[in-house]
Protein backbone atom coordinates (compact mmCIF):
# COMPACT_ATOMS: atom_id res chain seq x y z
CA UNK A 1 0.00 0.00 0.00
CA UNK A 2 2.94 1.89 0.54
CA UNK A 3 4.27 1.72 -2.60
CA UNK A 4 0.88 2.55 -4.32
CA UNK A 5 1.06 5.70 -2.31
CA UNK A 6 4.06 6.97 -2.97
CA UNK A 7 3.33 5.82 -6.77
CA UNK A 8 0.18 8.31 -6.34
CA UNK A 9 1.82 10.94 -5.05
CA UNK A 10 4.55 11.25 -7.67
CA UNK A 11 1.74 11.26 -10.38
CA UNK A 12 -0.19 13.84 -8.60
CA UNK A 13 3.45 15.80 -8.22
CA UNK A 14 4.15 15.75 -11.90
CA UNK A 15 0.90 16.47 -12.70
CA UNK A 16 1.23 19.56 -10.69
CA UNK A 17 4.54 20.56 -12.19
CA UNK A 18 3.06 20.11 -15.68
CA UNK A 19 -0.21 22.20 -15.16
CA UNK A 20 2.40 24.39 -14.00
CA UNK A 21 4.74 24.37 -17.31
CA UNK A 22 1.58 24.34 -19.12
CA UNK A 23 0.88 27.34 -17.60
CA UNK A 24 3.93 28.91 -18.06
CA UNK A 25 4.40 27.95 -20.96
CA UNK A 26 1.47 29.82 -22.69
CA UNK A 27 1.28 33.09 -19.71
CA UNK A 28 4.97 33.95 -20.61
CA UNK A 29 4.08 34.55 -24.64
CA UNK A 30 1.15 37.15 -23.67
CA UNK A 31 3.32 38.52 -21.25
CA UNK A 32 5.80 39.04 -23.61
CA UNK A 33 3.53 40.10 -26.50
CA UNK A 34 1.58 42.58 -24.47
CA UNK A 35 5.08 44.03 -23.10
CA UNK A 36 6.05 44.20 -27.09
CA UNK A 37 3.07 45.99 -28.13
CA UNK A 38 3.76 48.51 -24.89
CA UNK A 39 7.32 48.94 -26.26
CA UNK A 40 6.28 49.58 -29.85
CA UNK A 41 3.38 52.01 -28.73
CA UNK A 42 5.53 53.83 -26.40
CA UNK A 43 8.07 53.82 -29.44
CA UNK A 44 5.48 54.99 -31.80
CA UNK A 45 4.49 57.52 -29.38
CA UNK A 46 7.79 59.05 -29.27
CA UNK A 47 8.34 58.54 -33.18
CA UNK A 48 4.91 60.12 -34.06
CA UNK A 49 5.57 63.30 -31.66
CA UNK A 50 9.28 63.90 -33.24
CA UNK A 51 7.51 63.64 -36.73
CA UNK A 52 5.04 65.97 -35.32
CA UNK A 53 7.44 68.44 -34.21
CA UNK A 54 9.56 68.57 -36.81
CA UNK A 55 6.77 69.03 -39.58
CA UNK A 56 5.72 72.00 -37.26
CA UNK A 57 9.44 73.11 -36.94
CA UNK A 58 9.80 72.70 -40.58
CA UNK A 59 6.30 74.63 -41.09
CA UNK A 60 7.36 77.35 -38.99
CA UNK A 61 10.88 77.66 -40.81
CA UNK A 62 8.84 77.58 -44.46
CA UNK A 63 6.34 79.92 -43.54
CA UNK A 64 9.57 82.39 -42.36
CA UNK A 65 11.03 81.82 -45.67
CA UNK A 66 8.71 80.96 -47.94
CA UNK A 67 7.91 84.23 -49.73
CA UNK A 68 12.00 84.34 -50.60
CA UNK A 69 11.74 80.58 -51.63
CA UNK A 70 8.82 80.65 -53.33
CA UNK A 71 10.16 83.78 -55.61
CA UNK A 72 13.36 82.12 -55.89
CA UNK A 73 12.05 78.85 -56.87
CA UNK A 74 9.67 80.66 -59.39
CA UNK A 75 12.28 83.09 -61.09
CA UNK A 76 14.98 80.22 -60.67
CA UNK A 77 15.10 78.79 -64.41
CA UNK A 78 13.26 82.04 -65.62
CA UNK A 79 15.15 84.28 -67.91
CA UNK A 80 15.69 87.97 -67.82
CA UNK A 81 15.89 90.30 -64.47
CA UNK A 82 12.39 91.09 -61.95
CA UNK A 83 12.87 93.52 -59.09
CA UNK A 84 10.03 93.42 -56.30
CA UNK A 85 9.53 95.05 -53.35
CA UNK A 86 6.92 94.36 -50.54
CA UNK A 87 5.72 96.13 -47.85
CA UNK A 88 3.00 95.03 -45.24
CA UNK A 89 0.86 98.44 -43.53
CA UNK A 90 -0.03 96.43 -40.80
CA UNK A 91 3.07 94.14 -39.17
CA UNK A 92 5.87 96.24 -40.85
CA UNK A 93 7.37 93.81 -42.78
CA UNK A 94 9.07 94.49 -45.91
CA UNK A 95 10.85 91.95 -48.65
CA UNK A 96 13.04 93.36 -51.57
CA UNK A 97 14.13 91.28 -54.29
CA UNK A 98 16.71 93.78 -56.60
CA UNK A 99 14.31 96.64 -55.26
CA UNK A 100 17.67 98.91 -55.99
CA UNK A 101 17.89 98.16 -59.72
CA UNK A 102 17.03 100.42 -62.46
CA UNK A 103 14.48 99.75 -64.59
CA UNK A 104 12.73 101.79 -67.82
CA UNK A 105 9.52 102.96 -65.93
CA UNK A 106 7.32 102.44 -69.42
CA UNK A 107 3.64 103.61 -68.11
CA UNK A 108 4.97 104.17 -64.40
CA UNK A 109 6.04 107.28 -65.01
CA UNK A 110 2.48 108.61 -65.54
CA UNK A 111 2.16 108.39 -61.72
CA UNK A 112 5.19 111.18 -61.46
CA UNK A 113 2.88 112.90 -64.19
CA UNK A 114 -0.73 112.38 -61.95
CA UNK A 115 1.15 113.46 -58.94
CA UNK A 116 2.56 116.80 -60.48
CA UNK A 117 -1.09 117.44 -62.31
CA UNK A 118 -2.74 117.67 -58.74
CA UNK A 119 0.08 119.34 -57.30
CA UNK A 120 -0.68 122.30 -59.75
CA UNK A 121 -4.46 122.12 -59.67
CA UNK A 122 -3.95 122.44 -56.01
CA UNK A 123 -1.86 125.60 -56.48
CA UNK A 124 -4.35 126.97 -58.94
CA UNK A 125 -1.77 126.76 -61.93
CA UNK A 126 -3.72 124.12 -63.35
CA UNK A 127 -7.65 123.69 -63.90
CA UNK A 128 -9.21 120.73 -64.60
CA UNK A 129 -11.90 121.76 -66.96
CA UNK A 130 -8.88 123.12 -68.85
CA UNK A 131 -9.02 121.90 -72.39
CA UNK A 132 -5.81 120.35 -73.70
CA UNK A 133 -4.66 119.92 -77.41
CA UNK A 134 -1.95 118.61 -79.14
CA UNK A 135 -0.95 117.50 -82.56
CA UNK A 136 -0.83 113.78 -83.48
CA UNK A 137 1.84 113.63 -85.62
CA UNK A 138 4.04 115.30 -83.33
CA UNK A 139 2.77 112.76 -80.23
CA UNK A 140 3.35 109.96 -82.51
CA UNK A 141 7.08 110.72 -83.32
CA UNK A 142 7.23 111.48 -79.38
CA UNK A 143 6.07 107.71 -78.93
CA UNK A 144 8.51 106.40 -81.74
CA UNK A 145 5.19 105.17 -83.50
CA UNK A 146 5.29 105.01 -87.62
CA UNK A 147 2.12 106.66 -88.58
CA UNK A 148 0.03 103.24 -89.90
CA UNK A 149 0.87 101.73 -86.70
CA UNK A 150 -0.15 104.43 -84.22
CA UNK A 151 -3.66 104.39 -82.36
CA UNK A 152 -4.34 108.23 -83.63
CA UNK A 153 -3.09 108.87 -87.52
CA UNK A 154 -3.50 112.56 -88.10
CA UNK A 155 -5.19 115.62 -87.12
CA UNK A 156 -5.05 116.72 -83.01
CA UNK A 157 -6.44 115.39 -79.64
CA UNK A 158 -8.36 117.22 -77.41
CA UNK A 159 -9.73 116.62 -73.79
CA UNK A 160 -10.36 118.29 -70.67
CA UNK A 161 -7.35 117.76 -67.76
CA UNK A 162 -9.77 116.12 -65.50
CA UNK A 163 -10.39 113.30 -68.69
CA UNK A 164 -6.81 112.98 -69.60
CA UNK A 165 -5.79 112.37 -65.81
CA UNK A 166 -9.09 109.45 -66.01
CA UNK A 167 -7.48 108.46 -69.62
CA UNK A 168 -4.08 108.57 -68.85
CA UNK A 169 -4.45 106.02 -65.11
CA UNK A 170 -7.31 103.87 -65.85
CA UNK A 171 -6.50 102.59 -69.34
CA UNK A 172 -2.72 103.58 -69.77
CA UNK A 173 -3.75 106.35 -72.87
CA UNK A 174 -0.30 107.59 -73.75
CA UNK A 175 -1.72 110.33 -75.84
CA UNK A 176 -3.43 111.97 -72.47
CA UNK A 177 -0.55 111.45 -70.42
CA UNK A 178 1.70 113.35 -73.34
CA UNK A 179 -1.20 116.37 -73.29
CA UNK A 180 -0.78 116.50 -69.32
CA UNK A 181 3.72 116.87 -69.47
CA UNK A 182 2.99 119.50 -72.61
CA UNK A 183 0.78 121.28 -70.12
CA UNK A 184 2.95 120.97 -67.07
CA UNK A 185 5.96 121.04 -68.29
CA UNK A 186 8.46 118.42 -67.49
CA UNK A 187 10.97 120.16 -65.39
CA UNK A 188 8.28 121.05 -62.93
CA UNK A 189 7.63 116.94 -62.70
CA UNK A 190 11.40 116.61 -62.34
CA UNK A 191 11.05 118.82 -59.13
CA UNK A 192 7.63 117.08 -57.74
CA UNK A 193 10.27 114.04 -57.94
CA UNK A 194 12.71 115.98 -56.31
CA UNK A 195 10.48 116.61 -53.48
CA UNK A 196 9.40 113.44 -53.01
CA UNK A 197 12.46 111.78 -52.73
CA UNK A 198 12.83 110.01 -56.04
CA UNK A 199 16.47 110.47 -55.91
CA UNK A 200 17.66 107.24 -58.22
CA UNK A 201 14.48 107.67 -60.18
CA UNK A 202 14.55 110.28 -63.79
CA UNK A 203 12.25 111.30 -66.80
CA UNK A 204 15.24 110.59 -69.32
CA UNK A 205 17.63 107.72 -68.61
CA UNK A 206 20.97 106.81 -70.73
CA UNK A 207 18.32 106.14 -73.72
CA UNK A 208 16.39 108.98 -72.89
CA UNK A 209 13.63 106.90 -71.40
CA UNK A 210 12.43 107.40 -68.12
CA UNK A 211 13.64 104.88 -65.55
CA UNK A 212 13.11 103.88 -61.59
CA UNK A 213 13.25 101.47 -58.83
CA UNK A 214 10.86 99.12 -57.78
CA UNK A 215 11.80 100.78 -54.30
CA UNK A 216 11.29 104.00 -55.71
CA UNK A 217 7.75 103.01 -57.18
CA UNK A 218 6.89 101.75 -53.51
CA UNK A 219 8.13 104.84 -51.76
CA UNK A 220 5.73 106.81 -54.03
CA UNK A 221 2.64 104.21 -53.08
CA UNK A 222 3.56 104.23 -49.30
CA UNK A 223 3.58 108.42 -49.15
CA UNK A 224 0.51 108.43 -51.26
CA UNK A 225 -1.03 105.62 -49.22
CA UNK A 226 0.03 107.92 -46.01
CA UNK A 227 -1.52 111.18 -47.48
CA UNK A 228 1.81 112.56 -47.99
CA UNK A 229 1.70 112.97 -52.02
CA UNK A 230 0.20 116.33 -51.83
CA UNK A 231 -2.10 116.51 -49.00
CA UNK A 232 -4.26 113.88 -47.42
CA UNK A 233 -7.50 114.98 -49.74
CA UNK A 234 -5.44 115.05 -53.09
CA UNK A 235 -3.45 111.63 -52.26
CA UNK A 236 -7.25 110.47 -51.98
CA UNK A 237 -8.51 111.51 -55.28
CA UNK A 238 -5.29 109.86 -56.83
CA UNK A 239 -5.90 106.24 -54.80
CA UNK A 240 -9.43 106.79 -56.25
CA UNK A 241 -8.49 107.10 -59.71
CA UNK A 242 -6.22 104.16 -59.67
CA UNK A 243 -8.63 101.98 -57.92
CA UNK A 244 -10.40 102.56 -61.32
CA UNK A 245 -7.30 100.77 -63.07
CA UNK A 246 -8.68 98.55 -66.25
CA UNK A 247 -5.68 96.80 -66.85
CA UNK A 248 -5.96 94.04 -64.40
CA UNK A 249 -3.84 91.11 -65.75
CA UNK A 250 -1.24 91.31 -63.51
CA UNK A 251 -1.29 91.93 -59.67
CA UNK A 252 -5.07 90.99 -59.61
CA UNK A 253 -5.47 88.14 -61.69
CA UNK A 254 -5.46 85.31 -59.09
CA UNK A 255 -6.80 87.72 -56.07
CA UNK A 256 -10.82 87.40 -55.23
CA UNK A 257 -12.68 88.88 -57.75
CA UNK A 258 -13.98 92.10 -56.07
CA UNK A 259 -10.34 92.32 -54.26
CA UNK A 260 -9.85 96.40 -54.11
CA UNK A 261 -6.41 97.65 -55.36
CA UNK A 262 -5.09 100.50 -56.42
CA UNK A 263 -2.42 99.97 -59.00
CA UNK A 264 -0.41 101.53 -62.18
CA UNK A 265 0.99 99.08 -65.02
CA UNK A 266 3.83 99.59 -67.26
CA UNK A 267 4.76 98.04 -70.65
CA UNK A 268 7.14 98.93 -73.23
CA UNK A 269 9.19 96.35 -75.45
CA UNK A 270 11.02 94.37 -73.04
CA UNK A 271 9.82 95.43 -69.95
CA UNK A 272 6.65 94.86 -67.95
CA UNK A 273 5.41 95.96 -64.58
CA UNK A 274 2.79 96.28 -62.28
CA UNK A 275 2.96 98.57 -59.14
CA UNK A 276 0.02 99.53 -55.90
CA UNK A 277 -1.46 98.88 -53.13
CA UNK A 278 -4.07 96.07 -51.88
CA UNK A 279 -6.34 96.83 -49.90
CA UNK A 280 -6.73 93.23 -47.95
CA UNK A 281 -8.85 92.34 -45.02
CA UNK A 282 -5.84 90.96 -43.16
CA UNK A 283 -4.18 94.34 -43.89
CA UNK A 284 -2.93 96.48 -46.36
CA UNK A 285 0.29 96.24 -48.55
CA UNK A 286 2.13 97.65 -51.33
CA UNK A 287 3.42 95.50 -54.05
CA UNK A 288 5.96 96.46 -56.84
CA UNK A 289 7.10 93.85 -59.58
CA UNK A 290 9.35 95.33 -62.77
CA UNK A 291 10.78 93.05 -65.18
CA UNK A 292 13.13 93.10 -67.69
CA UNK A 293 12.50 90.29 -70.30
CA UNK A 294 12.76 89.07 -73.91
CA UNK A 295 9.71 86.73 -73.47
CA UNK A 296 7.35 89.74 -71.32
CA UNK A 297 3.60 87.18 -71.44
CA UNK A 298 5.70 84.83 -69.28
CA UNK A 299 6.48 88.05 -67.29
CA UNK A 300 3.01 88.87 -66.85
CA UNK A 301 2.15 85.51 -65.98
CA UNK A 302 5.55 85.47 -63.65
CA UNK A 303 3.77 88.91 -61.96
CA UNK A 304 0.40 87.68 -61.19
CA UNK A 305 1.80 84.63 -59.26
CA UNK A 306 4.18 86.54 -57.33
CA UNK A 307 1.19 88.67 -56.04
CA UNK A 308 -0.75 85.40 -54.98
CA UNK A 309 2.01 84.19 -53.15
CA UNK A 310 1.98 87.53 -51.21
CA UNK A 311 -1.47 87.40 -50.88
CA UNK A 312 -1.73 84.16 -49.71
CA UNK A 313 0.98 85.38 -46.69
CA UNK A 314 -0.17 88.53 -46.01
CA UNK A 315 -4.10 89.11 -47.08
CA UNK A 316 -5.78 86.34 -46.12
CA UNK A 317 -7.92 86.36 -42.85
Amino acid sequence: MDKVHKSRQVRMFFRKKRKIFIFLLVFIPIVLYIFSIMTSSRIMENDITETLTQIITDTDSSQDNSLEEAIENLLVNTEGVYGIYVQNFKTNETFEHQADLLFETASLYKLWILGESFRQIKSGVLSEDEVLTGDVARFNETLGVATDEAELKEGSVSMSVSDALVEMITVSDNYSALLLSDRLRLSNVVDFMDQNGFVKSHLGGEDGLPESTPKEMALFFEKLYKGKIIDSSYSGRMIALLKEQELNGKIPKYLPENQVIAHKTGELGNNTHDAGIVYADNGDYIIVVMSRTSDPDLAIENIATISKRVFDLFGNE
